[in-house]
């Protein structure tokens, strides 16, 4: 699917997914910077729905208890506790669910619904928690939801926009709607800047504390179709008449300073592929990116007849260098083809020059590949697009997206401009690779 990182105006995640206390429960350490009202625990749950020994649903939470003497303990672990009701509930339908459907139609792909607590930020006296819910109950892919709790665990109270700054409302949307307009990443795919800002006060939005400023969350079809996703948008600190200094604030033993739910791709300790069975030597080869609005195919005989082909990145080391040069020259923006396609069982491989498949299962569980791709993907086809004969729109192709400060794969249709009705023109390109 093509995202940001949006997230349902319904609510999604408080509909979908809560989560139920047991006794076994994880402390999680707070920053020493002087006497805590607040500290908390995570309750840790997993449950699973077997039929005939087919593990046909699966269920996890990990949420947070509050404690302390601090103001805002009631009102948030009263918010946790509507987390477990509703969790509770999606539970049983789910696993009613899955097994209804495993017995009709004998589909042995489990069902999920699951809830995770991180701390997205924590600087000196300031965290952030992010709970992320994530729900399949069948289809082309799942919905995945987040809620963000700001916290001062010194003075104990949960924080609100109008805790942390002095900018009134109609110059706080101004700046919204100005990192709105001037976001090169999201440009074109969404709402305008007007529309998104209308009607809503600084109350109504979700946000968080980042390292660089406040970020502003939206949900997946909040403001844009679900192959655009969950965007944030970040009102710099310096922008703000502020009340407090979180990035001044000295940094906690567990201090994150990177962009939010970002993850390393790290080389995995095996042996690294042989030449074969991804298509190419494990050495780095020289890359050109071109940015022009052209589908997959006409990119791939397009590289051919240069001499090179789609790049094949069988490496940890060659998908860095391909993506440190593409930072280089300023192309994290793009939607950027690569040698990667769809075979008819759904698994990814790298294409040979002739147009077939190698060997190796770029989508295999384990492989360095599976910490590459975007969060819940592939996806291989968008419900909520069609094609021009009404049929659901494929995604067989494979591209190299920046996404939340981080490069991944992504699968997408083969002609980006035409599938999205010209939103993605300008965006698209390609790497070509020669040996």
């Amino acid at each position: 699917m093509i995202r940001g990182e949006f997230f349902s105006g319904k609510r999604l995640l408080a509909a979908y997914v809560s989560a139920m206390i047991l006794p076994a429960v994880c402390a999680v350490p707070a920053a020493a910077s002087g006497q805590e009202a607040m500290s908390y625990m995570l309750d840790q749950y997993n449950n699973s729905k077997v039929c005939d020994g087919h593990t046909v649903c699966e269920s996890s939470y990990s949420l947070p208890v509050f404690s302390g003497n601090g103001p805002s303990i009631s009102s948030l672990n009263a918010r946790v506790d509507e987390i477990r009701s509703a969790f509770r509930e999606t539970e049983a339908d789910l696993f009613s669910s899955a097994e209804e459907r495993y017995r009709n139609s004998g589909a042995v792909d489990p069902l999920s619904v699951t809830y995770t607590t991180e701390e997205s930020f924590h600087q000196g006296d300031y965290r952030t928690l992010l709970i992320e819910s994530y729900y399949y109950g069948g289809g082309p892919h799942g919905y995945t939801g987040d809620e963000y709790m700001n916290l001062d665990i010194v003075q104990g109270r949960q924080l609100a926009l109008s805790d942390v700054t002095d900018t009134g409302e109609e110059e706080f949307e101004a700046l919204l709607r100005d990192v709105i307009r001037n976001s090169q990443e999201y440009a074109g795919l969404f709402d305008s800047p007007e529309t998104i800002t209308e009607e809503r006060s600084m109350a109504d939005y979700q946000w968080s504390f980042l390292p660089e400023g406040v970020g502003i969350h939206f949900s997946q079809y909040e403001i844009a179709p679900y192959a655009v996703g969950m965007p944030c948008f970040v009102i710099p600190y310096g922008s703000l008449s502020m009340k407090i200094d979180p990035a001044g604030a000295s940094p906690g033993p567990e201090a994150q300073t990177g962009t939010v739910r970002q993850e390393m791709i790290e080389a995995p300790a095996e042996k690294e592929e042989a030449a074969g069975t991804g298509g190419d030597s494990t050495e780095i080869h020289r890359y050109s990116i071109v940015i022009g609005d052209i589908t997959w195919e006409q990119a791939r005989k397009k590289t051919l007849a240069d001499g090179g082909h789609l790049a094949r990145l069988n490496t940890p080391a060659e998908y860095e260098a391909v993506t440190a040069q593409a930072d280089a020259e300023g192309k994290g923006d793009y939607y950027l083809f690569i040698g990667g396609h769809r075979d008819n069982q759904n698994v990814y491989h790298w294409i040979d020059d002739n147009g077939g498949f190698f060997s190796e299962d770029l989508t295999a569980p384990g492989s360095w590949y599976a910490s590459a791709w975007m969060e819940n993907e592939p996806s291989f086809y968008d419900p909520e697009r069609k094609t021009n004969t009404g049929e659901v729109l494929q995604e067989a192709c494979l591209v190299l997206k920046k996404y939340q400060g981080r490069w991944v794969l992504n699968d997408v249709p083969g002609d980006l401009v035409g599938s999205y009705d010209g939103w993605l023109a300008g965006k698209v390109g390609y790497v070509a690779e020669y040996d």
